[in-house]
């Protein structure tokens, strides 16, 4: 596995590991780092995670509201999330879940610092080319390495990307239950973009 955000380590965990494949995942920082944010994860997910045996009352909150307002804070929606067979829908810290998830993998399966050059097929094998010059083998190997991904420009070529003009700026603050009460998913929507805060 060549990438270990979330999406590399659900992989590396939850199908890897579960069809019986040793697992080795290659990050090339030099500690797990995710965005300093959060996501809103829907009942399928968070039951996905339960079969990783993750508990995501570790790493979230339940979501019970999801409200839009406008900008000059007239109100647009106010929908209630229900249960899916059972199970709440949850908005989760991203670097609490990868946390969680590199847990559950186990660290030593993890090696930070390990940059991937290039990657080729040699004989039915994967060989991954390391940024030290050491190349490593293995059955199959998964690109999860990010939108400049080595994986992708080595099976296709390079991939000329293309900006537009919108941005995002992520972060977390602490609000207070009196301001933003817990179960809560609030977003703001004007005419120039959106803000949107959960608990």
């Amino acid at each position: 596995m060549i990438g270990a955000g979330l999406g590399g380590l659900s992989a590396a965990r939850l199908e890897l590991r579960r069809s019986g494949y040793e697992v080795r995942v290659l990050e090339r920082r030099l500690e797990l780092a995710e965005v300093n944010t959060g996501l809103s994860l829907w009942a399928l997910a968070i039951r996905r995670l339960a079969d990783l045996g993750l508990e995501p009352g570790a790493f979230g909150s339940p979501l019970e509201r999801l409200v839009h307002w406008t900008s000059d804070d007239a109100p647009l929606t106010d929908v209630r999330v229900p249960r899916l067979r059972g199970t709440r829908s949850y908005d989760v810290h991203r670097g609490e879940l990868q946390a969680g998830l590199a847990a559950a993998i186990g660290l030593g399966s993890i090696s930070l610092g390990t940059s991937c050059v290039d990657v080729r097929e040699t004989a039915g094998r994967v060989e991954v080319e390391l940024a030290s010059g050491e190349t490593e083998t293995s059955d199959i190997v998964i690109g999860a390495d990010g939108v400049h991904s080595t994986v992708r420009s080595a099976l296709l070529g390079p991939l000329a990307l293309r900006r537009d003009e919108g941005g995002v700026w992520r972060g977390v603050a602490e609000l207070g239950e009196e301001r933003l009460p817990r179960g809560l998913h609030l977003r703001y929507l004007g005419r120039e973009g959106s803000s949107g805060s959960v608990d």
